[in-house]
């Protein structure tokens, strides 16, 4: 029981810096956007968020994937 909650903890940890990794990535492209582009492309700084929530959904999906494989998490019985 103790490994079950310490591995919700640990995952969701790491699910929250993801997000705002990926947020700050997704933001920090936008405004080099609109630093070197077109200065309404700032509009769309909103959506950074939504893309770094998607992008972390992908890259904790992929990290999840490798655990599982490496300490045979995903045995069928």
């Amino acid at each position: 029981m103790r490994n079950i909650i310490l591995f919700l903890i640990i995952g969701t940890l790491i699910t929250l810096m993801l997000i705002a990794g990926c947020s700050a990535v997704c933001a920090t492209i936008i405004i080099l956007l609109a630093k070197f582009v077109n200065e309404h492309i700032l509009a769309a700084l909103p959506f950074s968020v939504i893309a770094g929530i998607i992008l972390s959904f992908f890259f904790y999906g992929k990290i999840m994937k490798k655990i599982m494989n490496k300490y045979g998490l995903n045995n069928k019985k």
